[in-house]
């Protein structure tokens, strides 16, 4: 499950940046080769490596945070 957020997540930045990577909305100065380097990075890192999270809270358990995840 934590992997498929991951992932789910960098694909999410990685077509936003697809989309806007060479778009005139862009700003000229943005390092674009140095935003391609980083992305491809990522995705090595996130292939080869194990993930783990954790989350926690001062507040105790929030129910707004899980009932996303339940069906009902």
């Amino acid at each position: 499950m934590i992997h498929l957020e991951v992932t789910y997540a960098f694909e999410e930045m990685r077509r936003t940046w697809q989309h806007y990577r060479d778009s005139s909305k862009l700003a000229a100065d943005v390092p674009r080769q140095a935003v391609d380097d980083l992305i491809d990075r990522l995705a090595s890192e996130i292939e080869s490596v194990d993930l783990s999270f954790t989350s926690g809270s001062m507040d105790g358990d929030k129910r707004e945070h899980w009932k996303g995840y339940g069906s009902d």
